[in-house]
């Protein structure tokens, strides 16, 4: 084993996973290899330290809570449906489209201004009621005007 390094053996497994002919062999070889005595002292001092930190136990910190329910809720909010993704990048052009159709709307009731019914149009009518059953054959339809004036009895 003179000839073979240690290192391999070393790194190959942990410390506490080496049986004794193994560990014999590594304390052999260290005795007469300056270079492997380094690494055999290395990995187990190495050992020793994560074993030691190992065994400590820590306590997070005051905010360790709070910083980690941000961070899910953050990724909660990118895991996001696509149809709220959708309404996302369309939610500001529904919005204008829905106030343009509005203020359409509201213009075009306050610009409604109905037409006057001209005095020609509105010719008086007899009260009769045999008139307005039975109209005469030989009279032209009738206006607008005289459709209302004949259904209201605005006649003098």
């Amino acid at each position: 084993m003179k000839n073979q390094h240690i290192v391999n053996l070393i790194e190959s497994k942990p410390l506490s996973r080496l049986d004794d002919s193994e560990l014999a062999a590594i304390e052999r070889h260290a005795d007469a290899c300056d270079a492997c005595r380094r690494a055999w002292q290395a990995a187990q001092l190495s050992a020793q330290l994560l074993s030691e930190r190992a065994a400590e136990v820590i306590e997070p910190s005051p905010f360790f809570a709070t910083r980690v329910m941000a961070a899910l809720r953050q990724q909660q909010a990118t895991r996001v449906s696509p149809f709220l993704r959708a309404w996302q990048a369309a939610q500001a052009m529904v919005y204008a489209m829905v106030a343009v159709v509005v203020m359409v709307g509201a213009l075009s009731w306050l610009a409604y201004q109905p037409q006057p019914v001209a005095p020609e149009q509105v010719s008086v009518l007899s009260s009769d009621a045999t008139d307005l059953l039975l109209p005469e054959p030989a009279s032209s339809e009738m206006s607008y005007g005289q459709v209302i004036s004949t259904i209201y009895d605005l006649g003098e």
